[in-house]
């Protein structure tokens, strides 16, 4: 007990818990961790706060064996206990995406994660940003929330272990006309007679050599967003 206390003051958080309340607990629990239900003794048997930025209170304590309560550390214990459930169960879990399809996995996140990404995820201030060539924008016509998300879990998805497959003359008209569908990867070239149009997203529309460290080519946003 003196050890709670003591972590508690160091944090100043609030200290209150008891002996009793402990025990009431580990008899309420069976003597199992609250966590992955493993056995616990004497020594295995910490008091894990539900809520870390509180003190080890009795309203705020849970019994759980050291692993837990060192993997824990600052997850809800929603999350913690979903991820031991997926640990449990992984070797009767049929995932689309596993090691064996890892090379997958890493294409995808290559693609998905920063590039675009990080580019478009902008803001545009009235009467302070400017577009098109310097146009001051008057007004805000719309906002971005992720609704693309939401259409796909309003609908029916294809479910079941991803393939590779070679690309084909017609494949991009297949997938318009939802015959196949999956992620393709492919480069994006921009025509010249809309390079001007689309000059002001850069630096993915421009087919020049981009270098990260020259404000002029990259535009101030991307270039403030590589130095911070």
């Amino acid at each position: 007990m003196s050890g709670y206390n003591s972590q508690d003051a160091e944090a100043k958080r609030e200290f209150g818990m008891t002996l009793d309340h402990l025990d009431m607990l580990l008899q309420r629990q069976k003597y199992l961790c609250g966590l992955c239900n493993s056995p616990l003794s004497s020594d295995t048997a910490p008091a894990d706060r539900i809520n870390n930025k509180l003190g080890h209170i009795d309203c705020n304590i849970l019994i759980s064996c050291i692993s837990c309560n060192t993997a824990r550390k600052d997850m809800s214990l929603k999350g913690f206990r979903y991820k031991k459930l997926l640990e449990f169960n992984s070797n009767r879990l049929v995932l689309s995406i596993d090691k064996e399809k890892s090379e997958i996995y890493r294409k995808m996140k290559a693609n998905i994660a920063g590039g675009p990404l990080i580019i478009f995820n902008r803001c545009a201030k009235r009467n302070e940003t400017k577009i098109h060539d310097g146009k001051l924008c008057k007004k805000i016509i719309g906002y971005d929330a992720n609704a693309l998300y939401l259409w796909v879990l309003g609908n029916e998805i294809p479910c079941g272990r991803l393939t590779t497959i070679d690309a084909y003359d017609g494949i991009v008209d297949d997938i318009k006309a939802d015959k196949i569908f999956g992620f393709l990867e492919c480069d994006i070239r921009t025509p010249d007679h809309l390079k001007q149009y689309f000059s002001e997203m850069t630096p993915i529309f421009r087919n020049v050599l981009i270098d990260c460290t020259d404000e002029s080519g990259i535009c101030k946003h991307m270039f403030d967003y590589n130095q911070s």
